[in-house]
C-alpha cells in the first residue's frame, strides 16, 4: 500500500510552528488552560503538541500567535473553537468548529488568565 492511500484526511496540513494559549472546556466553563505549540494546521484542524489531562470531545478554545513574517508588521491572533479528536504522543488534534483573526492582545498569550 502506498502512503497516499493511508492518509484519510481531506485537507492539506502545513507544517506551522507557532506558540499558542489554550483553555479546556467542561460543563459549561473553563476547567483548566496553559500553553503549547502548532505541530501543523489544515483548513479542518490543529494538531498540537499534548495538551495534559484532555479527553476526546471535549472543547478547546486556542489562541495562536500568527506570524506574518514581516519584520515590525502587525501581529495577530488566531482564535480558534475546537473538539479534540485524538490524544496520543504525536499530540492533540482538534477538529475547528469555528475561527477567526483578531489583532493581538496581551491577554491573550497570558494563558493563566482564564
Amino acid at each position: 500500500m502506498s502512503s497516499a492511500t493511508l492518509e484519510r484526511r481531506a485537507g492539506r496540513r502545513y507544517p506551522l510552528h507557532f506558540q499558542l494559549a489554550y483553555r479546556v472546556f467542561g460543563k459549561g466553563h473553563a476547567i483548566f488552560a496553559g500553553t503549547a505549540q502548532t505541530v501543523n494546521i489544515s483548513s479542518k484542524g490543529v494538531l498540537v503538541t499534548p495538551i495534559g489531562a484532555v479527553s476526546k470531545g471535549q472543547l478547546v478554545e486556542l489562541s495562536i500567535q500568527w506570524q506574518t513574517g514581516a519584520p515590525g508588521a502587525a501581529q495577530a491572533d488566531l482564535e480558534i473553537l475546537g473538539r479534540v479528536m485524538r490524544v496520543d504522543r504525536s499530540g492533540t488534534a482538534i477538529h475547528i468548529l469555528r475561527y477567526g483573526f483578531h489583532p493581538h492582545s496581551v491577554l491573550s498569550s497570558n494563558a493563566s488568565a482564564v
